[in-house]
């Protein structure tokens, strides 16, 4: 059927025709509540009725209304047509369409904060092994299906965990752990008995997202009803957080579904006899390793302070008792003596491949796999302009020169990838991005030679090949004089404090933040104040000044000595040293090998190449396959733990090489995707779907500035001299200083308005843009140049790519406007100086 539209002239077919109804009908969708709305109207329009009512004639209203009734008909039939066609009732969202969304979804992670601090975990599975359970640093409580009720297990005490009975239960009604344990149990698919009723249900859209009202009656310990306010996610249909209303109270919990969680209550922590008594009986078998959660706790008799079973991959571990010392008896039995559950992940290998194609085979599998896993779409590949100065700031700290540019076209990008690996500038930029992560920010080394120095001999050891492994074996091992360069500045950075020591070196070589536990238990984590503590007793036995260390002699030799111990604060109890995670050292006495020890366990970890893996994959994609890197754990997963557990294996089978790991990533489809997209998808962006768009560090935007402007004050660092000299340079330091930024996420904005306004207006950029003192603007102003030759050229030494043709458009007119050669030359200088301050030139894309 072909309709013709008089008012155009020309006839539509059909399929224009339905794509017109169908636009339209999805912009006039009616609210789920509509039904109700129209039948409160229509009661209102009868009680006003009956309140104006007054006498007619009928006879004369029949009448009067038979001629036109032919015509009221079609009227009424093509309304009611037209609202049929053009108004349907849309897509409909309700609570059982919200659980069976949930159904497929491999787990449930629920969080729950408090106004305190307190944070309560649940973690619902209902495939691969049933889990209905909420864990807190104390406690870890349940349902069991066998009885009908809720479990619990005192982390703190390690008793004997059994079913509450219904005092306890009526009596933690509101208590904020079965408040989420019972928003689980609501939301979690199951046969038969559902131990709720929906009283009501209604929703409303509500900015991008749908919010879904239900009220629910329990059938079990209670008979309160409670109100849950899911927020949903219309293309999933999973809620994306849920407010619980009861008995007066409103709590919000953030859910989140991610790949990898816990597959029983053992992986909770919780004593497996018991759990055995206590899980449905339809359960067959108990697991317990996890990819991100460790081993449970062991069985302990009531009393004795719980510890893990020595794992045989441990090296110098020993089932010594901790806190053996003198001072024990006189330390206050009740402050931090409970060890941390968690453990770190077995350290028994994976298979990987050998070579590193079939590794980059092997890493763009497991990224197809996740995306479909979350539905996503990559996009499409970077074109050879944007992946040549993506390789340049990644590989070197800066952007390519024109010629570099024009060459690396006629190569592939695996070869450029080998030419930018084997330069200095490579293992320079390797250095600056290890030294950001290993010293503490503002830092001042300046009486001990400087961070320059630490930078220059990161710098060597990089250009030497050295493996990983050994660099992080010398910083741990470091001896020597704290005014001497090298790894000694490490311990001179952070004061040769063993707490600092202690936080510093678990968040860059194991990836974990104990800081709060410095003082008290971690209050989202597992860590203890005994495991902190415990862990920096391996810094307690180093040389170290008395005093104030701002005061000490740069003469001070650094070296291991036979004593020295820390203790809990505010008590008298000492501490003896125990690898994180792991078990306690056995040290003989008068021995001072307690930081070769931390070393040798330490580099022999395989959450120690986990950790390192995770960093390098932060630096290409700018978000980890762990985010924050330096916060693994339960409460944290991966996004793809077989990834992260295949590139660390791989990296201990190349010796720690990280230009092998770096070959691999920078190969990798996922690191060649582009960074732009026709619609903003944050799963395409956290999937490695899409490439992260990063700004630029200060070195980076110093170097890049340099290399771009054609400074006489740029210069390639091609040998250990001029990498020192580079180091060294006061000009740069004074631009890294001033544009310095807060540590944190290489997406996220980190500058503020003084540093945009010295790029607008400092004297660096102004000298660099200026005709008379710039050598890029002296360089284009040779007659052998054409305007489009000039343009092109200042595009390509600012963002590493030819101007488009609407850029061209343009800016060619304003330059055969131009009356005279000075005019023309301040028009290339206002169009340098604009794009040096356009986001593209600021960052990595």
């Amino acid at each position: 059927m072909t309709v013709h539209d008089p008012s155009s002239g020309f006839d539509r077919d059909d399929a224009s025709l339905r794509e017109q109804l169908r636009s339209v009908a999805e912009t006039m969708r009616m609210p789920s509540d509509a039904d109700q709305r129209i039948r409160e109207r229509m009661a209102q329009c009868y009680k006003d009725a009956e309140q104006h009512a007054v006498p007619i004639n009928i006879e004369a209203a029949r009448s009067q209304r038979r001629a036109p009734a032919w015509l009221a008909f079609v009227v009424a039939a093509s309304v009611m047509l037209a609202f049929f066609l053009l108004v349907p009732s849309g897509k409909a969202y309700s609570f059982e369409a919200m659980l069976r969304a949930i159904r497929d979804q491999p787990l449930v992670r629920a969080m729950l904060t408090q106004a305190s601090g307190a944070e309560s975990i649940g973690w619902l599975r209902q495939r691969g092994g049933v889990v209905v359970a909420v864990e807190t640093r104390d406690r870890v409580v349940w349902w069991d299906d066998a009885q009908n009720k809720p479990g619990e297990f005192s982390r703190t005490t390690g008793a004997v965990p059994a079913p509450m009975d219904s005092a306890s239960t009526d009596s933690l009604s509101d208590d904020p752990q079965m408040m989420l344990l019972q928003l689980l149990t609501a939301i979690r698919s199951q046969s038969g008995d559902l131990h709720w009723t929906i009283r009501s249900e209604s929703w409303k859209e509500v900015g991008d997202l749908v919010e879904l009202r239900v009220e629910l009656e329990f059938n079990n310990h209670t008979s309160k009803e409670t109100t849950y306010v899911f927020g949903i996610d219309p293309k999933s249909q999973v809620p994306q957080w849920v407010r619980i209303e009861s008995s007066g109270i409103t709590s919000t919990v953030q859910l989140r579904y991610p790949d990898s969680g816990p597959t029983s209550l053992a992986s909770l922590g919780v004593k497996l006899p018991a759990v055995e008594m206590l899980l449905p009986k339809s359960a067959d078998s108990i697991e317990v390793s996890e990819p991100e959660l460790i081993a449970s706790l062991p069985t302990t008799p009531a009393g004795e302070t719980p510890r893990s079973k020595t794992p045989a991959d441990e090296p110098n571990a020993s089932a010594a008792p901790l806190g053996d010392n003198s001072s024990s008896s006189q330390a206050n039995p009740m402050v931090a003596t409970r060890l941390a559950a968690r453990r770190w992940q077995s350290t028994s290998a994976v298979e990987v491949p050998t070579l590193t194609q079939d590794m980059v085979s092997r890493v763009d599998q497991r990224l197809e796999e996740l995306w479909r896993q979350r539905s996503v779409d990559p996009v499409d590949p970077a074109d050879s302009y944007q992946l040549t100065r993506r390789l340049y700031l990644d590989l070197t700290g800066r952007v390519p020169r024109i010629h570099e540019i024009k060459s690396s076209l006629d190569l592939e990008p695996s070869a450029l990838v080998e030419e930018l690996l084997a330069s200095r500038e490579f293992s320079n930029h390797m250095a600056t991005v290890w030294s950001r992560l290993l010293l503490p920010e503002a830092v001042d080394l300046s009486q001990f030679g400087g961070v320059e120095a630490f930078n220059a001999w990161l710098a060597n050891q990089f250009a030497d090949n050295v493996g990983y492994d050994e660099i992080v074996r010398q910083l741990l091992q470091a001896e020597g004089r704290v005014g001497e360069s090298g790894p000694v500045l490490f311990y001179t950075a952070l004061q040769l404090k063993p707490d600092e020591l202690a936080k510093q070196t678990a968040r860059v070589f194991l990836g974990s933040r104990i800081d709060c536990a410095q003082c008290h238990d971690h209050p989202t984590d597992d860590w203890t104040q005994q495991d902190f503590w415990a862990y920096a007793a391996f810094f307690a036995r180093i040389s170290r000044p008395e005093g104030r260390m701002e005061a000490m002699s740069p003469v001070l030799r650094v070296r291991d000595v036979p004593r020295g111990d820390v203790k809990i604060p505010d008590t008298e109890q000492i501490v003896q040293p125990r690898f994180l995670g792991g078990e306690a050292f056995a040290e003989q006495p008068g021995e001072a090998l307690r930081r070769q020890a931390l070393s040798k366990w330490m580099t022999n970890s395989r959450q120690f190449s986990r950790a390192t893996v995770n960093h390098v994959w932060t630096h290409f994609f700018g978000v980890g396959l762990v985010d924050p890197a330096d916060d693994f754990g339960p409460h944290n997963p991966s996004v793809s733990p077989e990834l992260l557990d295949e590139l660390a294996e791989f990296l201990i089978q190349c010796d720690f090489d990280l230009r092998e790991l770096v070959r691999v990533i920078t190969s990798s489809g996922a690191y060649r995707l582009g960074s732009e997209s026709e619609v903003h998808s944050a799963d395409q962006l956290r999937y490695y779907a899409q490439m992260n768009t990063k700004w630029l560090t200060a070195e980076q935007l110093y170097d890049a500035l340099m290399t771009s402007t054609r400074s006489t004050q740029s210069f390639v660092a091609t040998d250990e001299t001029m990498t020192s000299m580079m180091f060294a340079d006061t000009s740069r330091a004074a631009f890294i200083e001033k544009f310095k930024a807060p540590r944190g996420s290489a997406i996220d904005y980190q500058a503020g308005i003084p540093q945009a306004l010295s790029m607008m207006n400092g004297l660096l950029t102004l000298q660099a843009t200026e005709a008379e003192s710039s050598g890029m603007m002296n360089a284009l102003s040779a007659p052998f140049f054409t305007d489009s030759q000039r343009v092109e050229t200042i595009f390509m030494a600012v963002v590493s790519r030819p101007p488009a043709s609407e850029e061209l458009d343009t800016i060619l007119p304003m330059l055969d406007s131009a009356a005279s050669v000075e005019e023309k030359q301040q028009v290339l200088s206002d169009l340098f100086w604009a794009i040096l301050n356009t986001a593209e030139f600021s960052t990595n894309h």
